[in-house]
């Protein structure tokens, strides 16, 4: 599979047209940039693409011979997927699988992560299915020292446990007398005198 980029300029025109063959996403800018750079090309939002066809479709109508920018795109890289809401990349994929030469997709991203906002839990569920199949693969390294910390208390909050608490770098347990959960719920509604001490708790542990 040719992953260069395809050159269709005029030797006569100034103007170089080049369209790239591998589209690089990611559903945030930060994300995509951090993205673009690592691979030494030009990130994009998911809904950049989508924006730039949209664009394109209202040009083609004023000039029937205009060219979508990612026309060649073969393969579809999506970094941070668990961000990605699966109608977002269903639109996506629909636009690509009918206006350019889409022949591969890869998906990255941690399927422990928080889902997207939006429903469907489409990272999770691509990866369950493609690993029976054997085109998923789970790093388990953890090569950020700084950050294993996090994942060690994010998996024990999953598992229901108390996390660890690093006093180097001013985490710490603040233990409240608000009671017992029945007492300080009171049929799902608080109270002002409750709603009053969550924000004395909450001032005391942000100003610690």
């Amino acid at each position: 599979m040719d992953e260069k980029d395809v050159d269709v300029s005029n030797p006569a025109s100034p103007n170089r047209m080049i369209y790239p063959r591998i589209l690089y996403t990611a559903p945030t800018g930060k994300a995509a940039n951090i993205l673009g750079k690592r691979a030494g090309k030009d990130g994009f939002t998911l809904h950049q693409v989508t924006f730039s066809f949209m664009m394109y479709c209202k040009m083609r109508k004023k000039n029937p011979e205009a060219e979508w920018k990612f026309k060649y795109i073969n393969t579809l890289v999506v970094d941070e997927c668990s961000l990605v809401a699966i109608t977002t990349f269903h639109s996506l994929f629909k636009m690509l699988m009918r206006e350019a030469c889409l022949r591969r997709i890869v998906l990255l991203g941690d399927v422990r992560q928080l889902p997207s906002i939006e429903p469907g839990n489409f990272l999770s569920d691509m990866f369950a299915g493609l690993q029976n199949l054997g085109c998923a693969v789970e790093l388990r390294t953890n090569h950020r020292s700084e950050s294993q910390l996090i994942i060690d208390n994010a998996t024990k909050i999953s598992q229901q446990r108390s996390p660890t608490f690093d006093p180097k770098r001013n985490f710490k347990l603040h233990r409240t007398d608000v009671g017992a959960s029945d007492e300080f719920l009171n049929n799902g509604r608080f109270t002002k005198l409750k709603v009053n001490k969550l924000l004395e708790v909450y001032l005391k542990i942000t100003q610690c």
